[in-house]
């Protein structure tokens, strides 16, 4: 939970000069002290829509879920791909894309009460809420420089020895992935890009 909250203090530190954020954020923000006495919502998974390939007009609603105990059994810490910087001169398609494997470890919901300087009827003041949906999420590395296996197509990926953790914005999702145990490390993984992580657990 330390190294949450380290995390959530880095992603607020940044943020502060921010349009958005409030004025208490501004001053309070990279501050421990401060996280620790705001009220954050956990939830247990991410959805993402996305438009199906083959039809622009038809959308797919895919779920990623962070889980420490799922159907009674072990943990469930799904993995997503995130948008990077895009690298067109790359070789690898996901590079071109800026695409970067990761395992989603917790997902939160952090609301900014702003002050709107206006009054209702009764005199009160009027205030809004600004809503950040974020999550932390441990990233993975690429193998083979990110190239396709020459049998199956599939790219592999690892975990990272020194685990690289952060907070990101929700709307950095690309989409939830399924990966496949390489059947040599089993820190090692293919990308399985030929079924949806939906359509997996409906399956199996």
């Amino acid at each position: 939970m330390s190294e949450f909250i380290q995390s959530l203090t880095s992603y607020f530190a940044a943020f502060r000069m921010d349009p958005d954020a409030s004025p208490d954020l501004r001053a309070s923000g990279s501050r421990k002290s401060w996280i620790l006495h705001q009220k954050i919502r956990i939830a247990n998974s991410v959805t993402v829509t996305i438009q199906q390939h083959n039809n622009p007009d038809a959308i797919i609603v895919q779920k990623a879920r962070c889980v420490e105990k799922w159907c009674g059994y072990g943990n469930r810490f799904d993995h997503i791909l995130i948008q990077e910087d895009r690298a067109p001169q790359n070789n690898s398609w996901v590079w071109q894309h800026g695409y970067l494997p990761a395992k989603l470890l917790y997902a939160i919901r952090f609301s900014d009460r702003i002050n709107t300087g206006k009054a209702n009827a009764n005199g009160r003041m009027i205030w809004r809420s600004v809503h950040h949906d974020l999550l932390l999420v441990e990233e993975l590395e690429y193998l083979s420089s990110a190239m396709p296996n020459v049998n199956h197509g599939m790219i592999m990926c690892r975990d990272v020895l020194q685990k690289s953790r952060r907070i990101i914005n929700v709307s950095s999702v690309v989409i939830p992935v399924h990966l496949v145990l390489s059947g040599g490390d089993d820190n090692q993984y293919f990308i399985n890009q030929y079924t949806s992580l939906e359509i997996y657990n409906m399956i199996y």
